[in-house]
């Protein structure tokens, strides 16, 4: 997908600043979370089966890296679910049709890659609020966590200002140091297949 050489000891470096960052999200996310009781646990609407894009490398790199320590047999199973996903959901583009179909990370209802999942995987389900450039921008939670709300005077809400902020900062050092401008929008299933597919190594 990119040429991504670079010395290991700076991506260790990259990494490390991803992990305060999703430390972080970890707290804040538990805050709200337990303030309600709110579990994803037996969810009937799986968010593992929206069609989310992301849209940095430093979290690609991270997803990859995690990939690559797993069990062979299991990579190959999730490399060969993710291509089963883009043709799935390159179809249902062709036809401006919305799709539901599970991540190619989730095997057997579990996540393979939990402790390397992305941003979105680490702050869906809870409502949330971040101060952008043209003024305040909310999202609600998902429909258990809207459930639960019902009827609260107040209900606790993620900011996610400086959690973009640091994302921000660290992604534009990582495009620094790769010499990458172009855009970067594909989904988890997109960037392992194009990753691996043909037999590529990352």
């Amino acid at each position: 997908m990119f040429d991504f050489s670079i010395d290991e000891k700076l991506k260790g470096s990259f990494f490390e600043r991803l992990e305060e960052i999703y430390g972080e999200m970890k707290v804040r996310y538990e805050i709200v979370a337990s303030s309600l009781g709110f579990t994803c646990e037996n969810c009937s609407e799986n968010c593992c089966y929206t069609h989310f894009r992301h849209h940095t490398l430093i979290e690609y790199l991270y997803m990859i890296d995690g990939i690559e320590k797993l069990d062979r047999d299991v990579k190959n199973s999730i490399v060969e679910k993710s291509g089963d996903v883009v043709v799935a959901t390159s179809v249902a583009d062709l036809r401006d049709e919305k799709i539901r179909i599970l991540c190619p990370l989730n095997i057997d209802g579990l996540c393979m890659l939990y402790e390397n999942r992305l941003m979105i995987c680490r702050l869906h389900g809870v409502p949330y609020f971040f101060e952008g450039p043209r003024g305040r921008v909310e999202g609600p939670g998902c429909y258990r966590f809207d459930s639960l709300s019902e009827g609260k005077r107040s209900v606790a809400v993620l900011d996610r200002t400086d959690i973009y902020r640091d994302l921000a900062m660290l992604e534009m050092d990582v495009r620094k140091a790769f010499g990458i401008t172009s855009k970067f929008k594909k989904s988890i299933a997109e960037m392992i297949h194009e990753t691996y597919a043909g037999g590529n190594e990352p």
